[in-house]
């Protein structure tokens, strides 16, 4: 399930009216170690979604993923700043967002700081076609 979140003004989350599904490439439960869907990379991206117009408060972008286990944070850089986070993942998923548009890299870390993986996104242009960056 894919479950879009926004922002007040006052910075509180708003749970969202309706959510999405979507597939994920990987099946924990009949091959739980597996990384075949990786195909020998540390990191892979399942898809994304680009809002045609961006709100404050509500994601830009979201990208989702998959990551080996040596990969142990995951950073949003864009436009020079880099926003790193730990991994914390069972299986290896992961999602991101920006809440501005443009593009950015995703980027996974291990747990000494070496960057494993670069995914980078682009943002489609207005009156762009939508879809997996």
């Amino acid at each position: 399930m894919l479950v879009i979140y926004s922002r007040t003004a006052d910075g509180a989350w708003k749970m969202p009216t309706h959510v999405a599904g979507t597939g994920f490439s990987h099946d924990p439960v009949a091959d739980p170690g597996g990384q075949r869907d990786l195909d020998g990379r540390p990191m892979g991206c399942g898809g994304g979604s680009w809002a045609a117009e961006t709100t404050p408060g509500y994601p830009a972008s979201i990208v989702t993923g998959r990551a080996v286990p040596e990969i142990r944070y995951l950073a949003v850089v864009k436009d020079g700043h880099e926003d790193r986070r730990p991994l914390e993942t069972h299986f290896g998923a992961w999602v991101v967002c920006t809440e501005q548009p443009g593009p950015f890299d995703v980027v996974g870390l291990s747990e000494d700081g070496d960057v494993l993986a670069r995914l980078p996104q682009s943002f489609p242009r207005a009156g762009a076609a939508r879809g997996k960056g």
